[in-house]
């Protein structure tokens, strides 16, 4: 049944991952989606991918989509000021949105539109990353702890990604009855048809690494540990993505005589032919930065197991340990070999690692998703 509400969300450039979901949701409530800024192959190449490159999936097709002006000095979505709207109440004039859904509060152009609605008792949703497992220095951390529960006053509706993020807002003072779970997820069918598609023979125990080669994703470590283990001889290493780091990585690998396997950026129609089908465990070491880590979500749909450290958001929704995946202390490479060894030892005596995973990732699937956004917006 179609919701009549209109309603307008408010996010930053189009997304890979949003898009699905967008669609989705135009299939049963009356919604534009507003871009505050735009992306080119360009800035995909400083954002730390390592490479220009467009999406080779649709991110505008199927839903109706609007993008502002941003009249920013110096645009970009990383910075605070990096993103100024110009007409926000002509923007908004012409869709007389019901609800307004926003994707975070930075940078500034979401502060606009906090505003614009607050300002015309317009009910706003957030839907953002933040939990509390990011370290920060004492000071700004006081600061948060005032600022957070300023601005969380200003919205109606939470819409949690996952556990951490309900606790995040929890922590701040928002009440549960405004905090709606709406999980975190991928193009749940486009995976699913695409690791029905590809399956291979594995001669050794694959472990794969997917994303960005930056300092924070701590890919150096996952190298490390697999060195440490005492089955190296049996692993593989399968390194998908570029950066930075690229050529340490691979010079550490060489000194520490690993088989490592590099197969550069990976679009959204290559990731499960070139990379995933080919892992039997994917390694996540990221720190608190990794609000979530949808790469998890991407494996796991195929029945793939991951090993993330205890600092990585989806850890609490997505691992069931020693069913689903692993959890290691963050940033300790001992440990994570562990997990390494205890993940091959299971696999050899053939445990079912597949089914714990695809149960777990079924609650997180993009259908469940937008079950939470349409209890949401039927909320008001």
């Amino acid at each position: 049944m179609r919701n009549n509400k209109k309603v307008a969300i408010v996010t930053t450039h189009p997304i890979q991952y949003q898009a699905p979901l967008f669609r989705e949701l135009a299939k049963t409530v009356d919604l534009a989606v507003i871009f505050m800024t735009r992306i080119t192959p360009k800035d995909q190449a400083k954002a730390g991918f390592g490479v220009e490159f467009d999406w080779d999936i649709p991110l505008l097709r199927g839903y109706n989509h609007i993008f502002a002006r941003n009249i920013s000095r110096n645009p970009s979505v990383g910075a605070f000021r990096g993103i100024v709207l110009e007409g926000v109440e002509r923007l908004f004039k012409g869709i007389s949105p019901d609800i307004i859904i926003v994707f975070g509060w930075f940078p500034y152009g979401y502060q606009q539109v906090i505003r614009y609605a607050n300002k015309n008792r317009i009910p706003l949703f957030i839907r953002g990353e933040s939990n509390l497992l990011m370290t920060m220095f004492v000071m700004k951390k006081i600061f948060k702890e005032f600022y957070m529960r300023y601005l969380l006053k200003k919205f109606d509706r939470f819409l949690s990604i996952g556990k951490q993020n309900t606790f995040f807002y929890r922590h701040f003072g928002v009440d549960n009855t405004k905090i709606f779970f709406t999980p975190y997820s991928v193009d749940t069918d486009f995976f699913r048809k695409e690791f029905a598609k590809h399956k291979r023979d594995k001669d050794k125990f694959n472990f794969g690494f997917s994303g960005k080669f930056i300092h924070k994703k701590r890919p150096c470590d996952f190298l490390e540990a697999a060195a440490k283990s005492k089955n190296r001889k049996q692993i593989r290493v399968i390194m998908i993505g570029e950066g930075p780091l690229k050529g340490e990585l691979s010079r550490l690998g060489t000194r520490l005589g690993l088989d490592v396997e590099f197969r550069g950026f990976l679009n959204q129609g290559e990731l499960v032919k070139t990379g995933y089908c080919d892992i039997d465990c994917l390694v996540l070491p990221s720190g608190g930065s990794e609000t979530w880590g949808l790469v998890v979500n991407e494996v796991m749909t195929g029945g793939i197991p991951a090993i993330v450290s205890d600092a990585v958001g989806c850890g609490l929704d997505l691992i069931e340990e020693g069913r689903s995946g692993f959890t290691f202390r963050y940033k300790d490479v001992d440990c994570l070999s562990e997990k390494i060894d205890t993940f091959i030892e299971l696999k050899k005596k053939d445990f079912p690692f597949s089914k714990f995973v695809l149960d777990k990732i079924e609650d997180y699937s993009l259908y469940k998703t937008v079950e939470g956004f349409l209890e949401t917006i039927a909320s008001i």
